[in-house]
C-alpha cells in the first residue's frame, strides 16, 4: 500500500465544501462527498490550527482510503467550457500595457 497523506484542516475543509457542492450539482457521488466530509469532521476534533500540516493515516485498506487516494488533489470534474481552447489569443503591445499601468497608478 502506498504511503499515507499530509494535509491541513484548511485543505480538508475546502475539499469537504467542494465535494458537497459537486454532489449537489450531480457531478460526484454522495458516497465520495461523505468520505471527504467525514475525514474533515474527524480531523477537526483532533487538530485546531487550520494551517498546521499533519498526516492523514488510514489504519487499513478501506473503501474510504481508496476513494481518498483516487480523488485527493485530483481533477474529479471538468466543466465542458474548460475543455474549449480559444481560437485566437490577443496579446497587447508593451507600450499599451505600460499605458494601462500608468493610468492605474494615477487613480
Amino acid at each position: 500500500r502506498a504511503g499515507d497523506f499530509f494535509t491541513t484542516l484548511r485543505k480538508l475543509r475546502h475539499d469537504a465544501e467542494m465535494f458537497t457542492w459537486l454532489e449537489q450539482e450531480g457531478k460526484v457521488t454522495t458516497e465520495l462527498k461523505k468520505v471527504f466530509r467525514g475525514i474533515f469532521h474527524s480531523a477537526k476534533q483532533k487538530h485546531s490550527d487550520p494551517d498546521k500540516v499533519f498526516e492523514l493515516a488510514f489504519n487499513e485498506e478501506t473503501n474510504e482510503r481508496k476513494m481518498w487516494q483516487k480523488a485527493n488533489n485530483k481533477a474529479v470534474y471538468w466543466d465542458p467550457a474548460g475543455r474549449e481552447v480559444p481560437s485566437k489569443t490577443l496579446r497587447a503591445k508593451a507600450a499599451a500595457l505600460k499605458g494601462l499601468e500608468d493610468s492605474l497608478e494615477s487613480t
